[in-house]
């Protein structure tokens, strides 16, 4: 899985030259990593799904080669094509569609998240990705408040944007940093957003992993087509880096 990130790095990246190094930094501390979107247009090592274009497996694709998976027919998310600016992605109904792993990454320290992603709904609080449950904390990374990102340390803080980032219907690249000053840093489109100022560490979690969704609940309406999670604060020049990897895969401006 690691050679099929790599692979997809060297031909996505702007430049004609990628170094070495460049691919280090790009997976170094990655633990969980997961796409729609190949370089080729196959989807075979990136989804398995049934025969209605559900979703049966999210194949990890890095090194540590993280799956999420869902046996309930209602609540898997659907296989879409044409979905983020013509590329497939998975197709969210904000009821009860989601992915899970249940083994959770129980991060002890800092953490970056990226996610593709485009929303039906600027309501409720549904979640993009979640890391946490059980008696615990673990983090997740929503939409609320009329569709603020908010990055949570559970049962710690909720870091909230000031301002509105999410449209309905709009593709987007979102991020966020847990930093070792408890702060969280959001981006979007390779913009630096705002600093949240935190006082607390995460808390660890017994709970599990769910894409578009916390808890089986507060599930994500629209699409995602990609996310990324490091076990690490990325530097400025790392999270561009990332944004230069992202933008040409899915078409989306940087700002």
């Amino acid at each position: 899985m690691l050679n099929n990130l790599i692979n997809s790095i060297i031909s996505n990246l702007t430049s004609s030259i990628i170094s070495k190094e460049e691919i280090a930094l790009l997976t170094e501390g990655l633990l969980f990593s997961v796409s729609t979107n190949s370089n080729d247009g196959s989807k075979s090592d990136l989804v398995i799904v049934d025969g209605s274009e559900r979703i049966d497996t999210w194949i990890g694709q890095n090194d540590t080669a993280i799956n999420v998976t869902q046996t309930v027919d209602l609540d898997k998310p659907i296989y879409t094509t044409n979905a983020i600016n013509t590329f497939p992605a998975l197709n969210h109904d904000g009821l009860n569609r989601f992915l899970e792993n249940t083994t959770p990454l129980n991060i002890a320290g800092n953490v970056t998240i990226f996610v593709v992603a485009q929303t039906n709904t600027l309501a409720g609080l549904p979640h993009l990705f979640t890391d946490a449950g059980g008696a615990g904390g673990g983090f997740g990374f929503s939409l609320r408040s009329g569709g603020r990102y908010t990055f949570t340390t559970f049962n710690v803080k909720d870091y909230c944007s000031t301002a509105i980032q999410w449209q309905v219907g709009v593709s987007q690249i979102a991020a966020a940093v847990f930093d070792s000053n408890f702060d969280v840093s959001f981006y979007k489109n390779g913009s630096f957003i705002e600093k949240v100022t935190g006082v607390a560490p995460m808390l660890s979690t017994t709970g599990s992993i769910q894409t578009g969704a916390l808890n089986s609940t507060f599930a994500w309406d629209g699409f995602i087509g990609q996310i990324l999670v490091y076990g690490r604060a990325l530097s400025a020049s790392e999270i561009a880096q990332v944004f230069s990897f992202l933008s040409p895969r899915w078409n989306i401006p940087l700002t």
